[in-house]
């Protein structure tokens, strides 16, 4: 094996868009969950360099039907995937993250390191529900009216023991709130990023709601995995004390 035979056995290659070589296409071997490869573009402006994905990460998951009848997604999980690595979702929803010339190379495993989390979060909502931000919209509604605004925070921040960057979905009174799908992937995931954190900071505490309005007995079932890292809360629950006063453990 030599290095001029690297490009082919790692799938990558580099494709010129332009006259002037100032943007152009990176392919890799990455991909998302059914295959389609991560979008990689890589843009020059004077100093700076900027990697971009052309909108298409959007357009992956409006062709798995996430969004609504106008076209038009919740894309809530896919900041909450990507900012921990410094990316950004902008107005025209294009995950991008720019550098000075000389920090190209840490920009560049940044936003593949972002992307990455983008596909893994679609990993764990494999035969689920297709749109799991909505969920955690929904739970974030019912947190408001249980614990009121001021007391509910969202995407708080946590480094893992392993130096992983985690944003979480919710902060409520001390407790870190994740919100799941009763679905193994899913469950592993959770707890994996809970045993992390919890490494790094011993005394944080952490809530579970999981989702059990259309297969209760998944839920109960997946939700006893947890009760070793969390208070685990069925969105059934959640929706029943935000519309009462009585005190949840």
């Amino acid at each position: 094996m030599t290095c001029q035979h690297l490009p082919e056995l790692l799938g990558y290659a580099c494709h010129s868009l332009n006259e002037n070589g100032s943007l152009a296409l990176i392919e890799t071997a990455f991909t998302f969950n059914d295959g389609e490869g991560l979008p990689v573009f890589i843009e020059r402006l004077g100093q700076q360099i900027r990697f971009f994905d052309d909108n298409e990460t959007v357009f992956h998951f409006l062709g798995r039907g996430l969004g609504d009848d106008e076209g038009k997604m919740n894309t809530r999980f896919i900041r909450n995937a990507i900012e921990p690595f410094g990316l950004t979702l902008n107005e025209q929803n294009v995950i991008e993250i720019w550098a000075n010339e000389g920090d190209s190379k840490a920009a560049f495993a940044k936003y593949i390191s972002g992307l990455l989390a983008v596909a893994q979060r679609e990993r764990e909502s494999e035969g689920t529900s297709p749109d799991i931000s909505l969920f955690v919209e929904d739970v974030a509604m019912h947190l408001i009216a249980w614990k009121g605004r001021d007391r509910v925070t969202t995407t708080p921040h946590f480094t893992g023991m392993s130096k992983t960057e985690y944003a979480l979905d919710f902060m409520i009174e001390g407790e870190a709130v994740i919100a799941i799908n009763p679905h193994p992937i899913s469950v592993g995931s959770a707890l994996k990023k809970m045993v992390d954190i919890a490494g790094a900071q011993p005394n944080i505490k952490f809530r579970v709601i999981i989702e059990d309005r259309n297969d209760p007995k998944a839920a109960e079932t997946e939700g006893i995995i947890l009760t070793s890292m969390a208070t685990v809360m069925p969105m059934t629950r959640l929706i029943k004390v935000s519309h009462a006063t009585e005190t949840v453990n």
